[in-house]
């Protein structure tokens, strides 16, 4: 019997032929709380009413049984309480009381374990778990011999990046279909409950909840530099585990978007003047080109651009760029025209008087032999 407690006799007068009844209570003697103390319970029995010295005496042993539960209550915390863990990583359990009057504290586990203990405390390592099932017991042992025990429920899962399969050739124009897949257990949850989810460009482009998901379009130029995202969403307890997997999508297209580009279409003869071609293409396209005249011509190294010094009539007409790859061609062309240099108004009256003087002079010549 704890020390604070003692059993006391209570005789109770009833009404009826006033003989006695006996009851007793375990009475917590350090409890003051209750309206009258042991001595005067006795004292008053004989002029109670039995129905109300009954419910009194029944209310002091449930105050006794509380006081006797606080007395000897005291708490286990353990740390952390669900634990959600990768499978085959380390563990760390810690395990604290309240107490401060224990004869032991300690864990119980049916695998190697390793401990650090402290003031009230005690930590569990384990080491590369290897099993998919593990309930650690804490337990704590009163000074009276009387255990305590609390589990810890550990939650195992394997929860692998998701990984994106592509075509290693993805041309332009053809249909393409994009894989997405992940492997994940969760001890207890078959299946796992996991989300799949695929994006391009900020874009959600398809979801399911499943460990693969497929996505089927056609692809375009539009699509070269793309960034796929595919991202696994596994929900273990009311945990939710996030994992991204991250791919360029490189798309291959011939020439597109070809122009050729100048400064303005008419010339004069003897000015120089540049062309250029402009193409954007998946590999990059090679430029070659057909012009009217190659006299006086320069074309850059990269083949982009073509340069004509002191032009002349000969470079006026069609100058044809082909931009190409392995894909495709594109084509672009420009007309251009070097044309004689305009001659001024009073340049044209001055030679008509050069003309007309001449002719006068030649005419006075003729005139004077004649006589």
């Amino acid at each position: 019997m704890c020390p604070c407690m003692q059993e006391i006799p209570l005789f109770l007068e009833t009404s009826r032929g006033g003989g006695s009844e006996a009851g007793s209570c375990v009475i917590c003697l350090h409890f003051t709380g209750f309206p009258f103390g042991i001595s005067g319970l006795a004292g008053s029995l004989t002029t109670m009413d039995t129905r109300s010295v009954y419910l009194q005496l029944i209310l002091a042993c449930l105050l006794c049984s509380t006081a006797l539960v606080c007395s000897k209550s005291c708490s286990l915390w353990l740390v952390p309480k669900h634990p959600v863990v990768p499978y085959g990583t380390d563990i760390v359990l810690n395990c604290s009381t309240s107490c401060t009057n224990y004869t032991s504290l300690d864990w119980e586990t049916s695998v190697r374990k390793n401990l650090s203990r402290g003031v009230q405390w005690v930590a569990l390592y384990i080491s590369k778990q290897s099993a998919w099932t593990l309930t650690p017991q804490c337990y704590l042992i009163h000074s009276d011999g009387s255990p305590e025990l609390s589990s810890v429920n550990i939650l195992f899962y394997t929860f692998s990046s998701p990984e994106i399969h592509l075509r290693d050739e993805i041309v332009a124009g053809q249909e393409q279909k994009v894989t997405c897949d992940v492997s994940s257990m969760v001890a207890g949850a078959t299946p796992s409950d996991i989300e799949l989810t695929l994006s391009g460009a900020g874009t959600a482009l398809a979801q399911n909840r499943n460990l693969l998901l497929e996505y089927v379009f056609t692809t375009g130029a539009k699509h070269d530099g793309m960034v796929l995202v595919c991202t696994a969403l596994l929900q273990v307890a009311n945990t939710i585990l996030i994992k991204n997997k991250t791919v360029l999508m490189t798309v291959f297209y011939k020439p597109t978007n070809t122009s050729v580009l100048t400064e303005r279409r008419v010339f004069q003869v003897g000015e120089n003047f540049t062309v250029s071609c402009r193409s954007t293409g998946n590999p990059a396209p090679n430029f070659t080109w057909r012009l009217p005249s190659n006299e006086s011509v320069e074309v850059a190294s990269d083949g982009r651009m073509v340069s004509v010094y002191s032009a002349t009539v000969v470079h006026s007409g069609d100058y044809e760029c082909n931009a190409n790859n392995r894909y495709g061609l594109g084509t672009a062309r420009a007309n251009i025209i070097v044309e004689q240099k305009n001659v001024p108004p009073w340049a044209i009256v001055l030679i008509v008087l050069f003309v007309l003087g001449g002719i006068a002079v030649a005419a006075f010549l003729i005139h004077r032999a004649l006589l």
